[in-house]
């Protein structure tokens, strides 16, 4: 077992004024009739409030460790970078070709601005095929869907994610062909084209439901993993049946190494 790491708490508790509850009381929000509301925003407080004023903040490498499932062992990230450099993925300068300029810079909306990422996906699930051949077919397909509400089979849920990982061999994925059901979402994502409080604030919110709404649809779900950018600052996220860990921030538009691509190649 990983010993506790040194971390810190995101966000501050001065970033966040809307939660008042420290992150030691006890759990009772699945009691709470205010989460069965059929009020999204009603049901995201309540999330946020059971999980207490701030969220514990580790280590990017200790995330990977010991939360991200694990690499297969031949397969060399840095020969996957190289592949996509070669292919014109990634630039001279290090980032994707298609965020050259910062999120916060660009003039298009934010649906359009992060489009990309489910293209990026793809690019490094492909390399990753060329650079170890006997790398397994991808389980998870990446869509950037904001406009999209996917389907509950058990509860109301109007909220809709900015982008998701689908577990393709998931039957109701099978059956029902271009159809998004929550209970096929892996990997939620929440995206902002700006940093400030009150954008770090609304994903963390959303992304906390999200993973409440995922693993109350599917009762066998232990944990679900998730992302977050706000800008060019992306933080993976963990969440369980009983806690959840984010992960200290990193640049996602930089890929010079093997360090950012990382969290997109752990999901095939």
């Amino acid at each position: 077992m990983p010993s506790t790491p040194v971390h810190n708490s995101f966000p501050p508790i001065a970033a966040s004024p809307s939660v008042t509850d420290t992150p030691t009381k006890s759990k009772n929000v699945v009691s709470a009739p205010v989460i069965c509301s059929k009020k999204v925003a009603e049901g995201r407080e309540a999330v946020v409030q059971d999980v207490g004023s701030a969220v514990p903040q580790v280590p990017i490498q200790w995330f990977k460790d010991y939360l991200l499932p694990p690499l297969p062992p031949n397969l060399d990230l840095h020969a996957v970078v190289k592949h996509l450099k070669d292919h014109h993925q990634i630039t001279t300068s290090g980032t994707w070709k298609d965020f050259t300029t910062t999120p916060f810079e660009s003039m298009k909306v934010e649906d359009v601005v992060f489009a990309p990422l489910e293209t990026i996906a793809g690019e490094i699930g492909k390399a990753a095929k060329v650079v170890l051949s006997t790398l397994p077919e991808p389980t998870v397909e990446f869509q950037c869907r904001p406009a999209s509400t996917p389907k509950s089979l058990r509860r109301n849920n109007a909220s809709r994610p900015d982008g998701y990982g689908l577990y393709v061999r998931h039957p109701s994925y099978q059956k029902h062909v271009g159809r998004v059901f929550w209970e096929n979402i892996v990997a939620p994502w929440e995206v902002k084209k700006k940093n400030r409080v009150e954008d770090i604030n609304d994903n963390i919110a959303k992304i906390l439901w999200s993973f409440h709404h995922i693993m109350r649809e599917d009762d066998s779900r232990r944990f679900t993993i998730g992302y977050t950018i706000e800008n060019t600052d992306m933080r993976l996220w963990f969440g369980s049946r009983t806690d959840a860990l984010v992960s200290d921030p990193f640049d996602f538009t930089r890929v010079s190494d093997a360090s950012s691509p990382s969290p997109f190649v752990a999901s095939y």
